[in-house]
């Protein structure tokens, strides 16, 4: 399909002339379209993954295999979404950094069916592309991702401390804000 101005028309959320394929740390959300709890549940402060939940997890971790520049950090799997933390290294494996030849090059930066080489949105939309064939193939023909995923490029150790909390607490902040909502409703009765 060519890139019609008319049709494509979606603004871009990811940070303009930034290269995503350079290195650093990348903290990614991906959601099931329109948020189905397809993933698994939370039983009592613990996820408890669900068949496609499981093949997210090994997709998942399989990233690397795919791709020798990235470098999974922390994750989490939820009822209807995921967390992750992706790091491209250099080819001398350094993070939060950009090497020599980056400084000198100009950013790589992706377009309409122009997909950048081991970049970020390459890996999650190859890593989306993988979990669904294997969903599908397993019988579950109506799983879907949503289209778009969100990002956050992190900046230095303390944003990349602050967002590893994040991902480790995010299971216990389900459960509580599950039991505000559930006593919410049970008030408005």
């Amino acid at each position: 399909m060519h890139y019609d101005p008319l049709r494509h028309h979606r603004r871009s959320i990811r940070l303009r002339g930034y290269d995503y394929a350079q290195a650093g740390d990348y903290y990614v959300t991906l959601c099931v379209k329109e948020r189905e709890s397809l993933l698994g549940a939370i039983l009592r402060n613990e996820m408890l993954l669900s068949r496609i939940g499981e093949i997210v997890k090994e997709c998942w971790e399989g990233i690397p295999g795919h791709f020798p520049r990235a470098a999974l950090d922390q994750y989490v799997i939820m009822p209807d979404h995921m967390h992750g933390i992706i790091a491209l290294v250099d080819q001398v494996g350094t993070r939060h950094a950009v090497s020599r030849l980056e400084k000198i090059l100009p950013p790589r930066c992706e377009q309409f069916g122009r997909p950048v080489s081991g970049s970020l949105s390459t890996i999650i939309r190859s890593f989306k592309s993988a979990a669904s064939k294997r969903i599908h193939s397993e019988g579950y023909s109506t799983f879907a991702w949503q289209s778009r995923f969100y990002e956050h490029i992190i900046r230095d150790g303390r944003d990349l401390d602050r967002i590893r909390n994040y991902i480790a607490d995010n299971v216990s902040k389900w459960s509580k804000d599950n039991e505000n909502h559930e006593s919410d409703a049970a008030n408005a009765s």
